[in-house]
């Protein structure tokens, strides 16, 4: 039986209350973005360069991704207001999931203008395209996330750039890598949204890290709907001591079926 969205809304509750640490080992799994990306000079950047998407994706599939990425606002409140570097890949990060390490000065001020003083700004435009990875190690991007803990970002702000801002380009980054998305819904689009917020637009990696990710793919060509939850639990594989980030592909599987 598939989940309304109250029982979902329930789901989500019940993540948060069990999440816990895992959530951090959850975001500190995020893997970038897809090289295709990558401009002349080598500099891997966020879906800031496709034009934003006009598509919705259901209020479900919003407070899911704030769910998985932050909790809810009060555990913003508590844990997230200041900058912060999850691990991996990732670079300092603010407000909900907003990745420093993969926005150009110009991406970053047409962003948050207005959501931050310039002053803010100002400050974080010092860690911008600094990322974890060969070049910078543990220390050093703990480091860059220490340097600017003076700047907070309060929950309003960081939501409305999540709305406003960053959400258009995740659908517009999923809606340019996979076919057929206009045939779905908005809760099983936005779980492929929230799908790639997480791990990048990886549906063509050739290694057997993104096997699901391809099978993704190849089934939204297919139009093989039905079968795209399945793929999404499958990849639960890659992480089998992390919880929170199985947890959180359970749900996405949840929410993409909900409109089948």
């Amino acid at each position: 039986m598939r989940d309304t969205s109250e029982s979902f809304q329930r789901k989500l509750a019940q993540f948060v209350e069990a999440a816990g640490a895992s959530l951090d080992r959850a975001r500190s799994a995020r893997e970038g973005f897809s090289p295709v990306f990558k401009d002349t000079s080598g500099f891997e950047s966020a879906p800031i360069r496709l034009p934003p998407s006009q598509t919705p994706i259901s209020d479900n599939a919003l407070n899911a991704i704030v769910t998985f990425e932050v909790s809810g606002e009060q555990a913003y409140n508590r844990l997230y207001q200041r900058p912060l570097w999850p691990g991996g890949q990732s670079g300092v990060t603010i407000g909900i999931g907003y990745d420093l390490g993969y926005a150009s000065e110009d991406e970053f001020q047409a962003d948050w203008n207005g959501a931050l003083d310039q002053a803010a700004l100002d400050r974080l435009k010092t860690v911008l395209g600094k990322a974890g990875g060969p070049s910078l190690n543990d220390a050093a991007m703990k480091a860059l996330a220490q340097s600017v803990q003076d700047v907070a970002t309060p929950f309003a702000a960081a939501n409305s750039v999540f709305r406003e801002r960053s959400i258009p380009l995740y659908v517009a980054l999923t809606e340019h890598s996979l076919q057929n998305t206009s045939a779905l819904g908005q809760n099983s689009l936005g779980a492929l949204v929230s799908l790639v917020y997480n791990r990048g637009a990886s549906f063509g990696r050739p290694d057997d890290r993104y096997a699901e990710m391809r099978s993704i793919a190849q089934h939204m060509q297919e139009q093989a709907f039905a079968r795209i939850p399945d793929d999404l639990r499958a990849m639960k594989r890659l992480w089998p001591d992390a919880p929170g980030l199985q947890k959180r592909r359970d749900l996405e599987a949840d929410l993409f079926a909900m409109d089948l």
